[in-house]
C-alpha cells in the first residue's frame, strides 16, 4: 500500500464519522489518491460549514501530513477560539496527538459546570493523558449522575480499566451499586468476573456475610484463580431472590458444572429457570440441557409457547449464540419478528463486550451483516484487545464487501499479534489468500507471508512459513 493509503486508513480509523458526509469520504479519497492540497481544502471548507465535524477531522489532517507548522497556528487560533465548546476545542486537541494540553483544558473546564453532563468524555481524555487517577472518580461521579440503569452501567464498567483505583478504593460504590442497578444475574455476573480478572482487585475483607457484596467478591476470585473448590465452599446453601440471592444461583451453576457435578447443576438451573423466574412451578425438566433441546424442538415445530422458555434460555445463557439464533430463525420463519430483532433486543442496553460480540455473530451468522458491525463496534469500544472480536469483524467486513478493511485487521493481528502470540494464525492466513485470490493477487500474498516469516521482530516467523507451505499443500489439492 501507498504512503497515500496507509494515511487515507489512519484517516478513516480515526474519524468516527468519515461517513456522515460526503465531504469527509471526498476529502480521503483524495488523501488516497495523493491529492493532499485538495484534501485540505476539502477539510477547511467543512470546517467552516460544519465545526463539529470538520474542526477535529482537519487538526488530524495536519498533524497526519506533518505540517507542524501550520498545525501550530491553526491549534493556537482554534483553542482559544470562546465561541467554541471547551468539548470541541479537546476534540481537535486529542485528534493533534496533544493529550497534555487537551487534560489541561479539560481540567479548566470541569469546574465551571460546562462539562457536567460530559463525565465520559473528561475521564476519557485524563485517560489518554496518564492521569487515571483523576479520570476514575469522574466515572464514580457519572455513575452517581446517572438517572437510568443503562447510564449507570457505562462508567461501571470503564472503571474496570482502573486497577489501580480500584484496589485502592473503597468497594462501598460499587456495592450500592451492585445491588440496587436493575440488571439480570447473569449481566451482574459478567461485571464481578470483570473485577476479578486480570488482577484488578485482591480479596476483600471481612467478607463473612453469607450473601454479601463482598463475600460473593471473594468467591467469584478464587473462581476466577482457579479455586472453584474453594470458590464452591464460600457459596451458601440456602438461596433467596434477593439482589444478590439469584446471582448465587447463576454462580453456583457455573461452579458445578466447572467441577463436573452435571446432575446437580442441571437439577439447580432447572429450578432456576422454572421456579425462581416464574416463581410458580414447583419442579422443572431435571437437566439443562434436555430443557434447550426440548425449546429447540418446540421452535422447530412452531410452537410459539416455547418462546418464553428461548428468552429464558437466552438470559441464563447469555454467552451462548444457540438460544438467540434459534428463537431469531422463529421469528423469521413464522413472520411474527423483524430480522435481527432478537439480538437488538438482547443487546439494545448491554455493555458486556463478550454479549455484545454474540449479538453480532449471530446477526452476522444469519446473513445481516450490516446490523452485526455496529455490535462489533460496541463491544470494540468496550475491550479493543480482544482477539476474536476483531476477528469476528474482519469477517463480517468480509461479509459486507469491505475486504481491504477485513485485511488490514489480519495483517496487523500478524504483524503484532495479541500478548504477543497471534490468535488463529492458519485461520487468518487462509482469511487473506481467500481475500487475495478474489482480487487475483496471490502472488502478492505469499509474498506478504514470505516477509513476515523473515521480519526478526516477528518472533512467531517459523510458524508463519510453516503454515503457508501447509496452506499451498492444501489449496493445490484443492481443499478447503
Amino acid at each position: 500500500m501507498t504512503v497515500a493509503g496507509w494515511l487515507a486508513l489512519a484517516l478513516v480509523a480515526s474519524c468516527g464519522t468519515v461517513q456522515a458526509g460526503e465531504a469527509l469520504v471526498e476529502a480521503v479519497s483524495q488523501t488516497a489518491q495523493g491529492d493532499w492540497a485538495g484534501a485540505e481544502a476539502t477539510y477547511e471548507e467543512l470546517a467552516r460549514t460544519d465545526p463539529e465535524e470538520g474542526l477535529p477531522a482537519l487538526a488530524r489532517f495536519l498533524y497526519l501530513t506533518g505540517q507542524e507548522e501550520r498545525l501550530r497556528i491553526f491549534l493556537a487560533d482554534t483553542t482559544t477560539d470562546a465561541r467554541l465548546s471547551a468539548t470541541l476545542r479537546t476534540r481537535v486537541l486529542l485528534q493533534a496527538n496533544r493529550e497534555q494540553e487537551a487534560a489541561d483544558l479539560i481540567r479548566q473546564a470541569l469546574p465551571t459546570g460546562e462539562m457536567a453532563d460530559r463525565l465520559l468524555f473528561a475521564a476519557s481524555v485524563l485517560e489518554r493523558a496518564g492521569a487515571p487517577a483523576e479520570a476514575a472518580p469522574l466515572l464514580l461521579r457519572a455513575a452517581g449522575q446517572a438517572t437510568t440503569v443503562s447510564e449507570a452501567t457505562e462508567p461501571m464498567h470503564l472503571l474496570l480499566q482502573h486497577a489501580a483505583f480500584l484496589q485502592s478504593a473503597d468497594l462501598a460504590p460499587f456495592e450500592r451499586w451492585f445491588l440496587e442497578v436493575d440488571l439480570p444475574a447473569e449481566d451482574r455476573l459478567a461485571f464481578l468476573d470483570a473485577l476479578a480478572g486480570k488482577g484488578r482487585v485482591t480479596l476483600p475483607k471481612e467478607a463473612t456475610a453469607p450473601k454479601s457484596f463482598r463475600s460473593l467478591l471473594a468467591s467469584v476470585i478464587r473462581f476466577a484463580a482457579g479455586d472453584a473448590r474453594g470458590a464452591l465452599a464460600n457459596c451458601p446453601e440456602t438461596l433467596s431472590r434477593d439482589p444478590a440471592g439469584s446471582i448465587w444461583i447463576v454462580h453456583r451453576i457455573r461452579l458445578l458444572a466447572s467441577l463436573g457435578e452435571n446432575h446437580e447443576s442441571g437439577q439447580l438451573a432447572a429450578w432456576f429457570l422454572e421456579r425462581h423466574e416464574a416463581g410458580e412451578k414447583e419442579e422443572g425438566p431435571g437437566d439443562l440441557v434436555l430443557f434447550a433441546e426440548q425449546t429447540y424442538l418446540a421452535l422447530e415445530q412452531g410452537n410459539p409457547s416455547a418462546v418464553e422458555h428461548a428468552e429464558t434460555l437466552i438470559r441464563m445463557r447469555p454467552f451462548d449464540p444457540e438460544p438467540m439464533r434459534r428463537l431469531m430463525r422463529f421469528y423469521q420463519g413464522s413472520g411474527t419478528g423483524e430480522p435481527g430483532e432478537v439480538p437488538d433486543l438482547v443487546g439494545r442496553n448491554a455493555t458486556n463486550p463478550q454479549l455484545l460480540g454474540q449479538c453480532g455473530y449471530v446477526l452476522a451468522t444469519e446473513g445481516f451483516p450490516e446490523r452485526a458491525l455496529p455490535y462489533y463496534d460496541r463491544a470494540l469500544a468496550l475491550d479493543f484487545e480482544d482477539p476474536f472480536l476483531q476477528l469476528n469483524r474482519a469477517a463480517c467486513l468480509t461479509r459486507l464487501g469491505r475486504s481491504e478493511e477485513a485485511a488490514q485487521i489480519y495483517r496487523f493481528t500478524l504483524e503484532h499479534g495479541h500478548h504477543g502470540r497471534p490468535y488463529h494464525l492458519h485461520e487468518i492466513l487462509l482469511r487473506l489468500w481467500v481475500i487475495a485470490e478474489a482480487e487475483s493477487t496471490e502472488t502478492e500474498c505469499l509474498a506478504y507471508f514470505a516477509s513476515l516469516a523473515a521480519r526478526p521482530s516477528i518472533p512467531w516467523g517459523e510458524e508463519i512459513a510453516r503454515e503457508t507451505a501447509r496452506l499451498q499443500e492444501i489449496r493445490s489439492g484443492g481443499s478447503d
